[in-house]
């Protein structure tokens, strides 16, 4: 799940392609359906950003009480759905010019 524009995503898993850190394959029966795979430099570059980005979360929420990083998951959580809600409407409009 991503809130990128197709178009961006789709250069970012070029790139990413490009840098041999994930492969694309197309599913059979589906010409539609895109398959993509970490690589083994994929895999390996992965273990070496986890802990950074564990460590960045710890940092961002330090302070937290369990109860308060509740409350901040389900707000964002219901920040993002209303985000999404109103691009459908965009979407909507646009179609309808």
């Amino acid at each position: 799940m991503t809130s990128i524009e197709i178009s961006t995503l789709s250069r970012l898993v070029g790139s990413m392609e490009k840098l041999d850190f994930i492969e694309r394959k197309r599913l059979p029966g589906n010409a539609r359906t895109v398959s993509i795979n970490l690589t083994q430099k994929g895999k390996t570059l992965v273990q070496k950003l986890l802990p950074i980005a564990a460590h960045f979360e710890d940092m961002a929420v330090a302070g937290f009480s369990k109860a308060q990083l509740n409350v901040l998951k389900s707000s964002l959580e219901s920040v993002y759905e209303n985000l999404d809600m109103l691009e459908t409407e965009v979407n909507e409009i646009l179609q309808k010019k």
